[in-house]
């Protein structure tokens, strides 16, 4: 009895030998007459497999092998084949009043999981919004095996609702997670925001970036002890005892380089530590007066229209040369100011030093009033196009007539430097003289300005061609006009860059004359030939005061 009993065991082992024998042998026997298993792109995403010249696998060889769709067939399993993804959308962690991140688990890629295993690679990423049609999406991230995945969303509203799923997709499908919701965390309510603030301003950074906050509420804030952070952490404490009143406004200046110009944010909390408002993240790479300020709930990239006709203040904060100057300027920060209608020498031209120092010792630290240019207000720096004055002084014109600084007019503006510096005694006369611009021109009209409490005016003007043709001309319509100064051409006309344009004006009755021979502008260049007035006697250093629109 024992020994049959050793005869059956012998007989089992050896038929689970020869089970796993055939097995091996048939994986390792795969394509031996075919050249072999070879790999291949499937044209829907991942590799497959089959026998070298083509042939589709055998049915024993196929269970050890991923293929592509089309290349088995029955009985062999197509659900060794690729298939779409398959993923699970995770709760949210890290919720704040104004940021998430968002999570997700990859459970496949859509490989078949076999001896030798198959590889697909999948996108996945986030739809998120206040409602279940979502609006947002996350961007995208590329991912060839399973497992955890995330991603962080900011710019959310305190106390809001939001929905997100997530969305895994390769070349065989789609594949969507169920809808999630969180809550964002309410904010400390003071009402207190930031609003606006230069990370790069005009010049240097040290002492000259701002942060702005508002309270547009009606009750009094005490922000002290209030803290401004950086992304990097560093943080900056407002003084105890500082009041927000209703409406009002508080600029923050540290006295160095405090937040950087790239992948910036600001983050104000209250004295418990509590988060009341933050900014997104931003960058500012330009180095000039524009900034970034909020406009409801988004926030905008530049500078801010002012309100035209209002007189603003400010203290003179740097001298950059004889008419540029940074001036505190309210809710508006740090801001350059460029003096409108003159133009003082470069650091390389003769001059430099005096007219900045000039500058300097009247203004540097004073106290001044801005009237800013209200048909353009900034130039193409987007500095503050305006006139100074200082104790009740124009300093534009006090430049003028010290003779550290020339008339630079560009059209449009409403204040007009010849005015400045125009000199007495005036009478009419007949001027003759070239002008040559330093850019071409079309012309419809003259101005010519009179001398305080007068009439005065042009009455006839005529310009020539460098061979002497008449090109236009224009005669003065009289009193009756709304602005009897403009003598109106009946068609415009064009002059040309760097061309020499001979011209004659019979002035009226005391107009506004430049005592030099040849007058410079940044728009063009005048030579006074002659000016014979009233009595015969002539001048060559007479230049009827013009403005060409």
């Amino acid at each position: 009895m024992k020994y049959y009993k050793s005869l059956i065991i012998l007989i089992l082992i050896s038929f689970l030998l020869f089970g796993l024998i055939t097995g091996i042998d048939a994986k390792k026997g795969c394509c031996s007459h075919h050249d072999g298993v070879c790999s291949y792109q499937c044209p829907n995403g991942g590799i497959g497999y089959r026998c070298c010249d083509g042939t589709p696998l055998s049915a024993k060889c196929a269970p050890y092998y991923p293929q592509c769709s089309g290349d088995y067939t029955p009985p062999q399993d197509k659900y060794k084949l690729y298939s779409p993804p398959q993923i699970t959308t995770n709760a949210a962690t890290s919720v704040t009043a104004t940021s998430a991140t968002l999570n997700a688990n990859l459970a496949s890629t859509g490989a078949p999981v076999k001896e030798h295993p198959g590889y697909i690679s999948c996108e996945v990423w986030f739809e998120w919004g206040e409602t279940t049609s979502y609006g947002y999406s996350t961007s995208k991230q590329s991912k060839s095996s399973t497992g955890l995945f995330s991603a962080s969303i900011t710019g959310l509203k305190p106390g809001k609702i939001y929905h997100f799923r997530a969305v895994a997709s390769n070349g065989r499908g789609i594949d969507y997670g169920a809808d999630t919701t969180f809550v964002t965390e309410s904010r400390a309510s003071s009402g207190v925001v930031i609003y606006a603030f230069d990370q790069n301003p005009a010049g240097r950074d040290e002492g000259n970036e701002w942060v702005t906050l508002y309270n547009p509420t009606n009750e009094s804030v005490d922000i002290g002890n209030w803290v401004l952070e950086t992304a990097d952490g560093e943080r900056e404490t407002i003084s105890e005892g500082t009041i927000l009143q209703p409406g009002a406004y508080y600029v923050y200046t540290p006295p160095y380089q405090w937040l950087d110009n790239s992948n910036e944010a600001i983050t104000l909390s209250n004295s418990k530590g509590e988060e009341v408002d933050k900014t997104p993240v931003v960058s500012d790479n330009k180095n000039d007066n524009r900034y970034w300020m909020r406009n409801n709930s988004e926030w905008i990239f530049g500078v801010k229209e002012l309100e035209k006709g209002e007189i603003w203040s400010g203290y003179v904060k740097n001298v950059v040369d004889g008419d540029t100057i940074d001036v505190s300027f309210g809710i508006y920060g740090i801001q350059r100011i460029r003096l409108v209608g003159v133009n003082t020498p470069e650091w390389y031209e003769e001059g430099y030093e005096e007219a900045k120092e000039f500058v300097n010792k009247t203004c540097l630290g004073e106290e001044v009033k801005l009237d800013v240019d209200d048909r353009e207000q900034h130039d193409r720096y987007y500095r503050i196009l305006a006139v100074v004055y200082v104790n009740n002084t124009n300093l534009n014109e006090k430049l003028l007539r010290e003779g550290y600084a020339e008339i630079m007019y560009i059209p449009p503006s409403e204040f007009n430097p010849y005015e400045w510096k125009a000199d007495y005694p005036s009478i009419f006369g007949t001027f003759k003289g070239t002008i040559k611009r330093f850019y071409d021109m079309s012309v419809h009209r003259v101005f010519t300005p009179s001398c305080p409490g007068t009439g005065g005016h042009g009455e006839f003007i005529v310009f020539y061609r460098p061979d002497g043709t008449e090109l236009a001309n224009a005669t003065w319509e009289g009193y009756f006009n709304s602005d009897y100064h403009w003598i109106e051409f009946d068609e415009p006309f064009k002059l040309k860059k760097n061309v020499n344009y001979t011209y004659e004006i019979r002035t009226g009755s005391y107009p506004k004359y430049i005592h030099n021979h040849t007058l410079k502008t940044s728009g063009e260049e005048i030579t006074c030939l002659e000016f014979v007035d009233a009595n015969g006697k002539v001048y060559y250093d007479w230049i009827p005061a013009i403005k060409i629109e």
